[in-house]
């Protein structure tokens, strides 16, 4: 990903510019009567207009994205837009207000989800200030199932004054949600209070220079059924001359498709026609790359053309504009790709929109490409170079669903494949994780790939040492790290031998304290600790170099690598189970020398993150250390006291069923 990292992705979190729309003042002063509810959900099918931001047609998120873009800028306000499936929101929020960013939803906080959400919600609703509305588009996409539901019910209960949420969506809430709005906690404004009135039709249809009297904008109006989309293809065929007799009501999808091809698409000309179908493939369209995808200077200007007379492709500015088509006209264009282009040229504007979408940090977006032109290789490079910083950014199910698409015969017969399935798995299904990385390693074997039997090894030891119970089989990963030392074996690069170095050294110190080449392993990861390797990988390395130290005797190392790791545990980078188990190390050695004030350092960190970011396994580890700190300063009753809270806490977490991802 060293190429650009704004990619089309961003666009709607940029105010968005309109060109001749409708204010529907009706909606406006929908929501202001309800503005009792800090929480709204507007619901309305495809084609109401709900990717159409404060002045744009039909205005069923009008009323919301009113808000959201500034609306008839009465006052100042902050905004925030979340999209489903993308984690750019949070991040380009916090570079811009230079602020560490929100929490990851990493591993170690899934068993208390709905927790989880509440502290998020409260600490974005700080930052974004009042008065301020956040809108998560696109929200009938998240499974009835999902336990996103759960954890936005609960952080929508953390909403302050001052704050505004709106959900919007094609289709209606979820049960949990309609009973929200049952109880009068939250809002709703459905389809039939967002279709258009006979007087907004008329409006809508002088946007598009249609000049019809009041009986034809009726009848528009009426054979539309107040559906936005419709009334802009009845109104675009009739303004290319064609009869209104001619029109139904285009009540299903596939009418839409007919209206599109008669109305749109088939009448523009062949040209035209190739470069929407090529389009297609990309999610959001910059000018930069509809010029490279169809290599036609004129394809900018045919989408400024559909913007500005409101034929179903919006228009956004980042760098550069970038142009978005409605879902249900992109679905039809992707239709007709697939009947009209030949293979050749699917396959062709399939890997030059991946390879865009990538080059413009989008992986996310290639990846469903690559598959579907069934360039699996082009698709394996994918996830070997991004598994890894989404592994370490907590979205780990995506490493995991991108592979388990491919062909389960080419994931089986690779190592590396399998290499990252195990490991995306290690912090959430231990046992699952060993069996696929075990895998890993039988293929490696078999193809004499030293390098990747190193990674597993290093992977297996994680595992090993994440559940902190049985190392004995660490003996046989240890023999397969020691592979590194061979002659010409290379590392690709300093974070995979930094991981494998300090794996080594950490299995070593626990199974054969004694290895020939422990101390060798203790140097290199010191020298490695003062790289710009991940900050992670570091804290890792660190961890295991002062558990070395301080199991062994070697306390200058502990020491040094104590006072190194420390400032780090500070970086919002950090992983949250890295930053308790950092602690929780260092507070060992402070065991070992005494170093009081040190100890206390740790123990009130590892319990500011049980209170603050309810991980209780942070305070099971500062009772441990501050028994054992106690008793070095003969404050027995402190002590005692210790242990009945360390029991308190471990009756108080017994296992619960984790949520389904």
């Amino acid at each position: 990903m060293a190429a650009s990292r704004r990619g089309t992705g961003l666009a709607k979190l940029s105010r968005p510019r309109f060109y001749e729309a409708v204010e529907r003042e009706r909606l406006f002063a929908l929501l202001d009567a309800q503005r009792q509810h800090r929480v709204m959900l507007i619901a309305a099918p495809p084609g109401a207009g709900k990717t159409t931001p404060r002045r744009q047609l039909s205005r069923k998120p009008q009323a919301a994205r009113h808000l959201v873009s500034g609306g008839r800028r009465r006052r100042r306000r902050v905004h925030l837009l979340l999209l489903p499936r993308s984690g750019r929101a949070r991040a380009a929020r916090a570079r811009r207000r230079r602020s560490p960013p929100l929490p990851l939803l990493t591993p170690e906080y899934l068993p208390d989800l709905p927790g989880f959400s509440r502290r998020f919600f409260r600490e974005l609703f700080v930052r974004m200030g009042e008065p301020a509305t956040l809108v998560f588009d696109n929200f009938q996409e998240a499974d009835e199932n999902s336990p996103l539901h759960a954890a936005l019910i609960a952080g929508l209960e953390e909403v302050p004054e001052g704050v505004r949420v709106f959900l919007v969506s094609r289709h209606p809430p979820p049960d949990r949600y309609a009973r929200l709005a049952a109880n009068r906690a939250m809002g709703l404004v459905d389809w039939e209070q967002i279709k258009l009135t006979p007087d907004e039709a008329m409006e809508v249809l002088s946007t598009v220079r249609i000049d019809v009297d009041a009986a034809v904008a009726g009848t528009l109006h009426a054979r539309s059924g107040g559906w936005a989309a419709g009334l802009i293809l009845l109104a675009e065929h009739l303004r290319r001359g064609s009869s209104i007799a001619e029109h139904d009501d285009p009540d299903s999808l596939t009418q839409v498709f007919a209206y599109f091809a008669g109305q749109l698409f088939d009448q523009a000309s062949g040209d035209e026609r190739h470069m929407l179908m090529q389009m297609s493939f990309l999610p959001g369209v910059r000018e930069s790359h509809a010029v490279a995808l169809t290599g036609r200077e004129e394809a900018g200007s045919l989408l400024e053309t559909l913007y500005r007379r409101h034929l179903f492709t919006d228009r956004r500015r980042a760098d550069e504009n970038i142009y978005t088509f409605h879902a249900l006209f992109r679905a039809f264009l992707e239709h007709r790709a697939q009947s009209d282009l030949n293979v050749a040229e699917q396959q062709t504007a399939n890997r030059l929109a991946a390879a865009l979408l990538e080059q413009s940090g989008q992986p996310d977006a290639a990846m469903p490409l690559h598959l579907r032109a069934k360039d699996y290789e082009a698709a394996e490079q994918l996830v070997f170079s991004h598994a890894a910083p989404l592994i370490g950014q907590g979205r780990w199910k995506v490493v995991v669903e991108w592979i388990e698409s491919l062909p389960s015969e080419r994931v089986d017969a690779n190592a590396w494949l399998l290499h990252w399935l195990g490991t995306a798995q290690i912090g959430v299904n231990l046992p699952e994780a060993r069996a696929v990385l075990e895998r890993a390693y039988l293929q490696a074997v078999e193809h004499d790939d030293a390098l990747c039997q190193v990674q597993v090894a290093a992977g297996m030891v994680e595992a090993y040492f994440l559940e902190y119970s049985i190392f004995t089989p660490l003996d046989k990963w240890i023999l397969v790290l020691e592979r590194m030392f061979e002659d010409g074996f290379r590392f690709p690069t300093l974070e995979a031998e930094l991981r494998s170095q300090s794996a080594l050294l950490v299995s070593a110190t626990y199974r054969q304290p004694d290895h020939s080449h422990i101390e060798r392993c203790a140097a290199r990861v010191t020298e490695l600790l003062h790289t710009e390797v991940d900050i992670n990988q570091r804290v890792s390395a660190g961890t295991h170099l002062c558990l070395y130290g301080s199991f062994t005797g070697h306390l200058g190392e502990s020491q040094r690598a104590a006072h190194l790791i420390a400032p780090l545990l500070a970086d919002p980078a950090v992983t949250i189970f890295r930053k308790i188990f950092g602690w929780a190390v260092i507070g060992w050695y402070t065991c070992n020398v005494s170093d009081f004030a040190l100890g206390d350092r740790t123990i009130a960190a590892n319990e500011a993150i049980a209170r603050e970011d309810g991980v209780h396994v942070a305070e099971r580890f500062a009772c441990i250390i501050g028994y054992f700190i106690d008793m070095d300063r003969r404050e027995t009753d402190a002590g005692r006291r210790r242990i009945e809270r360390f029991e308190q806490i471990m009756i108080a977490s017994q296992p619960t069923k984790r949520p389904r991802w």
